[in-house]
């Protein structure tokens, strides 16, 4: 893979004018990666658990070469190991390419932020798994509800919000089936319990 830049974009170099590797990747960090995510297409492969950390560690073992790959644990820290910039862009691409995420993006700095094969594994599931809440319900009464909570519980949802929500959002398709409705207008109780049978035959699929 080449990626031309202008004649004249200024990089790090030694006294010898020879380019600083460490320094070129992290300066150039965003365009090293976008250059990886060109042309990408969304995985497929819905892996979980043990058989997603076995295909994240041969992966990995792909781009990174370990004198004795048997310290490449699932809780190992990967940058105890000497893994750097470039062979972290590496992976992830293969993950974006790969693996299914739901269709959400995972991001730019995804194995710095899960620094072992068990919090990659973790999180990937994670995205290939997450619902998505549709509310519903009485606006005024529910936006007099966010107001209280806001305050006193530092709510993420504004009261503003319930309105744009409710207008924006329609009822699921049958084949959205990652979608969950709540609606506040019943007992929370009953809410509750059907989103948690939902979620749990999101899991089970």
């Amino acid at each position: 893979m080449v990626k031309v830049l202008p004649k004249n974009t200024a990089y790090r170099r030694t006294d010898k004018d020879t380019v600083i590797r460490a320094a070129f990747y992290r300066d150039f960090q965003d365009l090293i990666e976008a250059a990886y995510d060109e042309g990408a297409v969304a995985g497929s492969l819905a892996l979980e658990g043990d058989d997603l950390i076995a295909y994240l560690r041969q992966e990995l073992l792909n781009v990174a070469a370990f004198p004795d790959p048997a310290v490449l644990q699932k809780d190992t820290d990967l940058f105890s190991l000497g893994v750097d910039s470039l062979q972290s862009i590496r992976l992830r691409t293969t993950i974006l390419t790969n693996i299914d995420v739901g269709g959400n993006k995972i991001s730019p700095k995804f194995v710095f932020e899960h620094r072992s094969l068990q919090a990659m594994a973790e999180e990937l599931t994670r995205l290939r798994l997450v619902a998505f809440l549709l509310l519903s319900g009485n606006a005024k009464e529910l936006k007099q509800r966010m107001a209280v909570q806001y305050e006193t519980e530092g709510h993420y949802m504004k009261p503003d919000m319930v309105g744009s929500h409710m207008e924006i959002f329609v009822d699921p398709e049958d084949w959205e089936t990652n979608v969950v409705p709540i609606d506040s207008d019943r007992p929370k109780e009953v809410v509750l319990d059907e989103v948690i049978e939902v979620v749990r035959e999101i899991i089970e699929k």
